[in-house]
């Protein structure tokens, strides 16, 4: 599991395929991955977040999540508006792979895992991984 902070606000949460072991399906399942990110690396969750889901087929998924400043929070509990969206994540290289699908977005060059045995080897020269590329 990777955790990056992007602002005091603002969490995306990576976690490969192969270390997925909760239910993202729903609040209850994230709420115990939750309780692991408090248990297991001292990050306490509460109040309001919107959390979108991204799935890849190949990686896993990336729960990126905004806490609403203006909900205040009485208990401390958890809530969420929950939304799962299917996604083609795409892996920022400098290094051009032939016979690989190349994305170019901004200037830079991003690649498209068509297989699975492709992905150790991307993710190990990858610089940033775009997980909301809609085509």
């Amino acid at each position: 599991m990777k955790i990056n902070y992007i602002d005091e606000d603002t969490i995306d949460i990576y976690i490969m395929k192969d270390k997925l072991n909760i239910n993202f399906d729903s609040e209850k399942g994230l709420k115990e991955l939750f309780k692991v990110l408090k248990d297991n690396y001292s990050i306490n969750i509460e109040g309001f977040y919107d959390v979108c889901i991204y799935v890849d087929k190949y990686y896993g998924v990336v729960i990126h999540m905004v806490k609403e400043n203006s909900y205040f929070n009485y208990y401390k509990d958890i809530e969420m508006r929950i939304t799962i969206k299917d996604s083609i994540f795409l892996y920022q290289t400098d290094d051009y792979i032939e016979s690989k699908k190349i994305h170019i977005i901004d200037n830079n060059m991003y690649l498209e895992i068509t297989d699975s045995k492709d992905l150790i080897n991307i993710i190990e020269n990858t610089n940033y991984i775009l997980y909301d590329y809609s085509k």
